[in-house]
């Protein structure tokens, strides 16, 4: 992904500017995923949605192999025009903006928050997912191993609430690095999934109750892992190289580490119901209770801030 200048034509062609925009392409064994974003851009509660950034244009057109005669000639076509999404710029990804100076801040919270849920709550409408499958899509675990759902570990798919999950597991690990993820896992990537489950059973069970399995007709491998993310969690802090132990805590003992407040804290729990059918959805989450109170903090920090403002310019 490159940034750069756009030449970006306006409805009238006298009317042109120059606007600043991500070119955003791949390896070709994984333009589909670029092409499924692509194809979801049409929908108008995306195309629309001020939570998603706009597509402004593609670069040359979407290519298979099977549009080759081989695939020698493929990768060099590829190598040459290769396949790639004009998007609008975003000045700083959240990665980018440290916790410590944003996590007090209510207001910033709140737009973060709306922000996140909001985009899925659009992309929801259109029946689809964030990656840009259809609602429950289980053709593959499409979200990154730190912010998976459980459903999606255990193999029952993708959901609109996965999403939601994922926004939760996002912002937690923003707040502080390695919560969740499997960069402390000392057995090799092949214990991977099962040690990140095992984080998500140590951190939500206690107070969010056992998480559901996989399904009957689930792969093998998905009933293993699921196994094997529990006994993980019996093995004991033993100091070795290669200990089994998973060094996670429950989540109240997690949550004075975070440093947030009251309204932020009791957001942030809506999302991890480990049941996605019982995981409240973004709409309802932008509804809720929880956010509400957040927005009025925020309402109220802003009040108190253009007050003392106003005293220092009559002092």
């Amino acid at each position: 992904m490159v940034s750069g200048l756009y030449y970006f034509p306006t409805a009238l062609a006298s009317d042109l500017f120059w606007t600043r925009a991500i070119v955003k392409t791949d390896t070709p064994d994984r333009w589909k995923w670029l092409k499924r974003e692509f194809n979801a851009y049409p929908y108008p509660s995306i195309k629309k949605s001020p939570h998603i950034r706009s597509m402004y244009d593609w670069i040359n057109d979407y290519k298979t192999p099977a549009s080759f005669g081989h695939q020698d000639a493929f990768e060099a076509a590829a190598e040459k025009e290769p396949f790639c999404l004009v998007l609008e710029w975003l000045d700083e990804p959240l990665s980018k903006l440290d916790p410590a100076i944003y996590r007090h801040n209510p207001a910033f919270m709140a737009a973060l928050f709306e922000g996140m849920l909001g985009g899925v709550k659009d992309i929801g409408t259109a029946g689809l997912i964030w990656t840009a499958g259809e609602d429950g899509y289980n053709k593959a675990d499409l979200q990154p191993l730190a912010m998976r759902a459980p459903e999606v570990f255990n193999g029952w798919g993708c959901f609109h609430t996965s999403n939601v999950w994922s926004i939760g597991t996002t912002v937690l690990c923003w707040l502080k690095q390695y919560i969740l993820g499997p960069h402390d896992n000392k057995l090799g990537s092949l214990f991977d999934e099962a040690w990140c489950m095992a984080k998500i059973i140590r951190l939500f069970e206690k107070y969010k109750g056992t998480m559901p399995g996989p399904p009957e007709d689930a792969k093998r491998v998905k009933k293993t892992i699921h196994k094997l993310a529990y006994d993980l969690l019996t093995q004991p802090d033993d100091g070795d190289e290669y200990s089994m132990h998973v060094p996670a805590r429950p989540f109240d003992e997690v949550v004075p580490k975070l440093d947030i407040s009251p309204e932020v804290e009791a957001m942030l729990r809506r999302f991890f119901v480990l049941d996605h059918n019982a995981r409240p959805t973004a709409q309802e989450l932008l509804q809720s209770f929880e956010f509400c109170k957040l927005k009025a903090a925020a309402q109220l920090s802003a009040q108190k801030l253009s007050s003392e403002e106003s005293s220092r310019y009559l002092s």
